[in-house]
């Protein structure tokens, strides 16, 4: 009896509890950090709110429409005891409608064609079912010609998005409340314009960050990071890694000037930290200058590649245009030397009146300081190649094909240029005659130089054996 007595005194304090609970609402952040990343953001808000002692119930409007509700992160402060928290989305839907004025009163207009009458009559709603059971006049009326006309918006449907969390704080008082969550529908990613002078030996690069934000939310005056690297797909993860706790201070002055950028280690990422407050429109597109480097030594190159597959059947006379490139050692000494996040690179030349045109876009992986890039820019129009098999063996109880190539280089152009001859070849190969020395560059390539004068042809030929 004893027990009863005591659990049924909780049960009543518990409800008496629920019934007094206060609401308050808190309009937006007084305070928000966004985090982007290559598909997502991480949002921190930051809010002042006066809390009254005992239970209440915290609702935060002005959060982002596509938020995951189920990152949702809240940061208990001193004194403070979370009870639940959930997430009420918009808009509220058609079946909301009809179930909340189930049993009460609405209109039902019928719009005439060609008559100015709108015939309209009062219903009331006995059954939200399809389609809907209306009592009309005393009389049940299985659907209805006419549109729905509801008298209001129900209070206690939300307008906007909200998060609601249900608390007991120990005291009253001003509290600090700070939320984490992730949202959809802002990213960010990197773009490159890279500018050749005449003579193609030299370059210039700007870097930017290009934001993107396609939900309806603005955000106003908030502070931006910018995180590059690859992060898995689970959305859960992110909330309980303490940002704060996880930066490593490796501030970066060379290259950023005074745009006041400054990167850091970020786990196995870079965070690029956007000095003072920005904000982003929802379907506004925006860049954001990170770096620029001027007058970098660079290197053009010619690729003539060749395909797996020709080595093992009859071949006669292949011609194409050669691949172009352009290369740079991501070091201080040659290049930018700093951390590239992958993104769409532009290549721009300046011609003979000093006019910068566009020759060639492309598009880079995550680059770290010390590595080569390379950009391929186009095929090129002046510079051509053929191959040409010569000769054609299979000894068919060995599985050996013996193949003999002769591959020519065509230079229209009226300078000199360097072309890399890439051979890739499957099984085990061994390259037997050749009129140009050659590298092993790995398990699967041969690499053969050529040098062709202006206005020239220069050819090789070598004769390779590879087992299947």
């Amino acid at each position: 009896m004893k027990k009863l007595i005591i659990s049924l005194f909780f049960m009543l304090s518990f409800c008496s509890l629920g019934v007094s609970a206060r609401i308050i609402e808190s309009a937006q952040a007084d305070l928000t950090h966004l985090t982007i990343y290559s598909d997502r953001a991480l949002i921190s808000e930051e809010r002042l709110l006066e809390l009254p002692e005992g239970e209440a119930e915290l609702v935060f409007k002005g959060i982002a429409s596509e938020i995951r509700p189920e990152t949702l992160l809240f940061q208990d402060s001193s004194g403070l005891t979370l009870l639940s928290q959930r997430y009420n989305g918009y808009p509220f839907t058609n079946a909301d409608l009809m179930n909340y004025f189930t049993g009460k009163e609405v209109k039902l207009v019928r719009y005439l064609e060609n008559s100015k009458k709108t015939p309209t009559e009062t219903a009331r709603i006995i059954a939200p079912s399809h389609p809907p059971l209306f009592e009309i006049g005393g009389e049940l009326h299985l659907g209805h010609p006419g549109t729905i006309v509801f008298p209001e918006i129900p209070a206690e449907f939300p307008r906007e998005p909200a998060l609601h969390f249900r608390i007991i704080s120990d005291d009253f008082g001003e509290r600090d409340l700070a939320v984490t969550y992730i949202t959809g529908g802002v990213s960010w990613s990197a773009d490159y314009s890279i500018l050749l002078s005449s003579s193609e030996k030299k370059a210039s690069i700007k870097s930017y960050a290009s934001l993107h934000n396609s939900t309806l939310t603005e955000f106003s005056d908030v502070t931006m990071s910018l995180v590059a690297g690859d992060l898995a797909s689970d959305y859960e993860v992110m909330p309980m890694m303490m940002v704060a706790e996880t930066l490593k201070a490796s501030r970066v002055d060379t290259g950023f000037g005074d745009r006041q950028v400054t990167r850091e280690e970020f786990s196995d990422y870079h965070i690029y930290k956007l000095a003072g407050k920005r904000s982003l429109r929802g379907g506004e597109r925006r860049q954001e200058l990170i770096f620029e480097e001027k007058n970098f030594p660079v290197t053009r190159e010619y690729v003539f590649e060749g395909n797996p597959q020709h080595f093992f059947y009859r071949f006669s006379l292949e011609e194409f245009p050669l691949a172009s490139f352009i290369s740079f050692k991501n070091i201080d000494e040659e290049g930018p030397g700093l951390p590239l996040p992958a993104g769409q690179v532009r290549v721009y030349t300046l011609d003979s009146s000093g006019l910068p045109r566009l020759s060639g876009t492309s598009s880079i992986g995550h680059t770290p300081v010390g590595e080569q890039v390379q950009i391929r820019t186009g095929d090129s129009f002046d510079i051509t190649g053929e191959r040409r098999q010569l000769s054609y063996k299979l000894f068919e109880d060995e599985r050996i094909y013996e193949t003999s190539w002769k591959i020519t280089v065509n230079n229209a152009r009226e300078e000199e240029v360097r072309v890399k001859v890439v051979e890739p070849m499957r099984g085990s190969w061994e390259i037997i005659e050749f009129s140009e020395p050659f590298e092993k560059e790995d398990a699967f390539r041969a690499v053969f130089y050529l040098t062709v004068p202006p206005a020239s042809s220069k050819s090789l030929t070598y004769t390779v054996r590879i087992k299947r």
